[in-house]
């Protein structure tokens, strides 16, 4: 099945505060988000750190604006601060600004996730708005546990 839009969800504006995350930049197929997602929460674990939130991906061009294999994304999963895990082994423990994005909810298979993109850039574009950072997709729900049609990922658009 092939993802869709929440029809219950359409664009929205909303303030995502700033937030701890452990992270590790790559650059290869859409495929290769999972691995180093993997990789990433071993080591968070490993560290002791405390997840705080759902994992993310940055992505500084939007979909299809570069071809599938040769993605740029960043692999963020927020992390408590107060666990104290520090930067090692190629994993980076940085700030995420406070930032307003506006945002949608992609439900189903990510191959065609540049359809919420779209569905965002417009209203953007109708409203006044300018990206204003990379963008973001929140995953907020385990692809290991969850089938494709029933996945559910928000894509946020930090804009200005």
């Amino acid at each position: 099945m092939s993802g869709m839009l929440d029809p219950t969800a359409p664009v929205s504006l909303k303030d995502v505060p700033a937030l701890t995350v452990a992270s590790v930049s790559s650059t290869g197929p859409f495929e290769e988000v999972s691995r180093v997602f993997m990789e990433l929460f071993r080591w968070v674990l490993f560290k002791g750190g405390k997840v705080a939130s759902y994992p993310m991906a940055l992505f500084p061009s939007p979909p299809g604006d570069v071809p599938s294999e040769g993605v740029r994304f960043e692999a963020c999963i927020p992390v408590d601060p107060s666990a104290g895990v520090k930067p090692s082994e190629g994993v980076g423990v940085r700030q995420l600004e406070a930032v307003t994005v506006a945002s949608a909810r992609h439900h189903g298979s990510l191959a065609d996730v540049g359809r919420t993109y779209d569905l965002i850039l417009r209203w953007m574009g109708e409203n006044g708005y300018e990206a204003a950072g990379p963008s973001r997709e929140l995953y907020l729900t385990n692809p290991l546990q969850t089938p494709e049609e029933d996945l559910v990922t928000e894509v946020q658009m930090p804009v200005k």
